[in-house]
Parts: C-alpha cells; structure tokens; sequence
C-alpha cells in the first residue's frame, strides 16, 4: 500500500480520476462517528445496480445489522481477503491485509436499489517499509481515533460492487468542532446540538470514497477560473494557509495551461 496518511497535513484531490468505462453505483451515505471509541455507524442506500442481483464486499470489521425489506441477503464469504484497490495499486500484486465479508443480494423484481445499515470499529494500526520510513512517512488502511480519520478505499468501508464505479452523497455527524473532507462539493456545513454535520456531493464516478477528518481550521479562496481552494490545517495559521492558497492557485493555472481545464468545483488540502 503506497496510500500515505500524514498525521499533520493532509493532501486530498478534489477527485480521483479515471478512464474506465464501467456502470457507477450511487450511494446515500449517512455516517455517525464516535472518534473517542473509533465506531461508525454507516446507513447506506444503495441505487442504480444492473439486474435484480448483485454481489458486494465489505470490511469485515463492519458488522451489518439491518436490510431493507425489499431484498433478499445470503453472505457468500467472511474471510475473503482485499487486494489493494484506487491509489493502493501502486504496489502492484500487494494486499492491504484488511479482510472482507462478501455478500449476495437479490431485490424483488423491478427494484434495483436496497437499503443497508452496518457498524463497527476502524483502527488498524500504521506501518512504514524502509523506503516509507526514510521519507518520514507512515500508512494505514484505514483509523477513526480523537486525533484523526482517514477512510478510504484501502479501508473497504463502502460496498463495493466489483471494478463498478461510485457517485455519491456522503453526510457525516461528528463531534462539535470536527471537519470533514471528500470528494466533490460540500453542500452542507452546520453545527446543532453539539453535532457538526457535513455533506458532500460527487457526482463524477470514483475507485473509492474518501472521509478525512480532524479538528480542522479551515481556509478558502476562489481562484481566478472560479474553481475554490481549500486548506484544512490542524493549527490556526492564516499565514501559512495563505501560502499554500497562493501556490495552488499557481499550479493550478501551469497545468490548466498544459492539459486543459480543471473539471471539478474544488481543490482541497
């Protein structure tokens, strides 16, 4: 796994593109975190599947403990384990270690969505190969813990239908004071009773739905081609956020320049 998570920053693409062209799946993704016990509790409404059948694996870790009434569940295999999946294939041949539950869902005739909730506990512990630990970086599969949240394919939290692609809609419950980040356009950010939620819009297919989180301080500005960019740092430093605006701003307009227009509504790290 060559999936970096940096303790004190995190660099996130606004998406991660690809040229397959495969069917997407779309997930309604409801998401409550409890950082301090590393649990999620995950709602997710699962639509646009191909045929009243289907067959998705999921973190075995997370326990499924409620279907909608309009399917049929059978699970297939609980040991299955994962092959690097999204930015992971840069080891190619290499596994995550995570192990998966693979499922079989059959949907009553005319239906092609169904409806699932699954929870657990997400904190696998980092690692480092000597050429990592010579860099200063360490990897994870995935951790919810009170100093952080990194989700990502690797983590295999989202069910996964094959090589099929996903849109989504991704809201998340956290702590008061807790940002996320993911991709696509955030089209709620609002604090209520102690809760802060957030909701994130994708509506370009991806290998793999990301959720970073942190106590972030959060700094925006919308560039020149009216794309925003966003900084979330751990520490107040409106200098320093400002540095990291400016310089993307400028990338930005070099490779815009070179390949052509940025296709999507934020650049966030």
């Amino acid at each position: 796994m060559k999936k970096y998570f940096l303790v004190s920053l995190f660099l996130f693409f606004s998406a991660s593109c690809i040229s397959q062209k495969n069917e997407s799946i779309q997930h309604i993704l409801s998401v409550e975190i409890n950082p301090g016990t590393s649990h999620i509790v995950v709602t997710d409404s699962v639509f646009n599947l191909t045929g009243s059948e289907a067959e998705f694996t999921l973190n075995s870790m997370l326990k499924i403990t409620s279907f909608s009434e309009n399917a049929q569940f059978e699970l297939l295999n609980s040991d299955k384990v994962a092959k690097d999946v999204g930015m992971d294939r840069d080891d190619a041949g290499e596994t995550s270690g995570v192990k998966l539950s693979k499922w079989k869902v059959k949907m009553k005739k005319g239906q092609a969505y169904f409806v699932l909730k699954y929870e657990g506990k997400i904190d696998f512990s980092f690692s480092s190969s000597d050429e990592d630990y010579s860099r200063g970086f360490s990897e994870s599969a995935g951790i919810i813990s009170d100093s952080g949240i990194y989700l990502a394919g690797s983590t295999h939290w989202v069910p996964a239908f094959g090589e099929n692609l996903a849109t989504f809609k991704l809201t998340t419950s956290l702590p008061e004071g807790w940002k996320t980040v993911s991709q696509g356009k955030r089209t709620k950010d609002f604090v209520s009773e102690n809760k802060h939620t957030n909701t994130w819009l994708c509506e370009t297919p991806q290998e793999e739905v990301f959720l970073i989180a942190a106590r972030f301080n959060e700094y925006s500005y919308t560039m020149n081609n009216g794309i925003e960019a966003m900084a979330f740092l751990r520490t107040p430093d409106e200098g320093l956020a400002n540095k990291y605006l400016e310089v993307t701003e400028q990338y930005m307009d070099m490779y815009q320049g070179m390949i052509g227009a940025y296709p999507y509504t934020k650049f966030a790290l």
